[in-house]
């Protein structure tokens, strides 16, 4: 993705969603930075900076990175099934079809009943 496109979905982002920050890395796979997926250097940052408890928070994605860099990080994952990534069988704690259902189940569910529940 070009510079440009990334910066105008941040702000789409910043505009319509009630966010405190929107991170990126905008490293390439070889730069082996610790900030790009499936690393967990970002999210590490941002729970320091924001004081966030990762046992009792997730990540929501649509690819075995996201899995992956959850994992790493020590949440719990949402993977938003699709057809491209219809191979990923397991690693990931919940299953859903979007990002409403995983929402949803966050919801009803409510942090402790979440993280004691594998999906």
């Amino acid at each position: 993705m070009k510079l440009e496109e990334l910066e105008k979905m941040n702000k789409i982002i910043e505009e319509k969603l009630a966010v405190d920050e929107v991170n990126n890395c905008i490293h390439d796979d070889a730069d082996n930075c610790n900030c790009r997926k499936p690393k967990p250097g970002m999210i590490v940052a941002a729970a320091k900076k924001w004081n966030i408890d990762l046992t009792k928070s997730f990540l929501i994605g649509d690819n075995w990175k996201d899995v992956e860099t959850g994992k790493a990080a020590g949440l719990k994952t949402f993977l938003i099934r699709k057809d491209y990534n219809k191979e990923l069988k397991k690693g990931y704690d919940f299953e859903v079809a979007n990002l409403k259902e995983a929402f949803q189940i966050i919801k009803n569910l409510g942090p402790s009943e979440a993280l004691a529940k594998e999906g």
